[in-house]
């Protein structure tokens, strides 16, 4: 019921930074992906 969100904060050493990503699930069930690269 209602919306859910998933968050995941990944490191990357390689980048030097992190990726922020989102995962929102709607009431249809869509899914819908956010990506964030942060330096």
């Amino acid at each position: 019921m209602g919306t859910v969100f998933f968050t995941r904060i990944a490191f990357s050493k390689q980048m030097n930074g992190f990726i922020l990503q989102t995962i929102k699930t709607d009431r249809d069930g869509q899914v819908v992906f956010f990506s964030k690269i942060e330096s």
